[in-house]
Parts: structure tokens; C-alpha cells; sequence
């Protein structure tokens, strides 16, 4: 399973407005290729490639959340 690293709900300054953005980008696009794909398969192909370009899971899963209505 993969493990969350909390981080205090204070944390929300410019930098992490900043790589939601970043990170949002960069899904939307990916997405963009993904047309026919079920759900599942979205969220789990975006997830992957956010997590190994080092993003947070709690604000992968924030702009996931958002995107994939």
C-alpha cells in the first residue's frame, strides 16, 4: 500500500498553490491521451506518473479528485 506523509493543515502558502498548479498541468495533459480509458484506469496511469516525478500523494489526490469528475 502507499503510505500518506501528512503535513500540517497550515501548510498552504504560495509554493504548494504553486505545485497544484504544476501538478494539474501535467495531468490534464496526460488525460488529454487517455480518452476511452475507464475511470480506474485514469486515476491509476495519472497517479503513477505524478508520484514518480515526486509530487505529494495528498495534493495528487486533491487535483485527482478535482479533474476526474
Amino acid at each position: 500500500p502507499i503510505m500518506a506523509h501528512s503535513r500540517p493543515a497550515s501548510d498552504t502558502g504560495p509554493r504548494q498553490v504553486d505545485t497544484i498548479g504544476s501538478i494539474e498541468k501535467i495531468a490534464r495533459k496526460k488525460l488529454m491521451s487517455m480518452n476511452g480509458r475507464d475511470l480506474a484506469l485514469k486515476r491509476r496511469r495519472l497517479f503513477g506518473v505524478l508520484a514518480r516525478k515526486g509530487y505529494e500523494i495528498d495534493d495528487i489526490n486533491q487535483v485527482l479528485s478535482r479533474i476526474l469528475l
